[in-house]
């Protein structure tokens, strides 16, 4: 991370994390960092509101740490991985609203490495 003064000190690092949707993105390659989890987003009251399920990763076209909203799509193609998620890549195109349906269908890839898919 670069470093960056402010007010004459130094920041050590970033406790917050971008989210990332698909629902604005058409194409993502990223690197999944953690297993999906609920993010607990706190409002005025201290109560949590309609936190959705997110999940870390590094996207790889930008470089940028953030946290993937995971609609019910992304959540099942994720889900037969399990605790071996962590480390996979993977190329997600958003393909619009589903006909009848509530969420952006979503078409997912797991990539390799070119040298290592010989």
């Amino acid at each position: 991370m670069e470093r960056k003064d402010v007010l004459g000190y130094h920041r050590v690092s970033r406790l917050t994390q971008p989210l990332i949707s698909m629902a604005h993105k058409s194409l993502l390659i990223c690197k999944v960092l953690e297993v999906p989890y609920l993010a607990s987003f706190t409002v005025g009251t201290g109560e949590t509101s309609g936190c959705p399920t997110v999940c870390k990763i590094i996207d790889l076209e930008t470089g940028e740490e953030g946290l993937l909203i995971c609609n019910a799509i992304i959540l099942s193609s994720f889900a037969d991985y399990g605790d071996a998620l962590p480390g996979k890549i993977f190329e997600l195109t958003s393909l619009g609203i589903a006909e009848g349906k509530a969420y952006r269908a979503v078409d997912i890839y797991e990539l390799t490495d070119v040298d290592s898919a010989a």
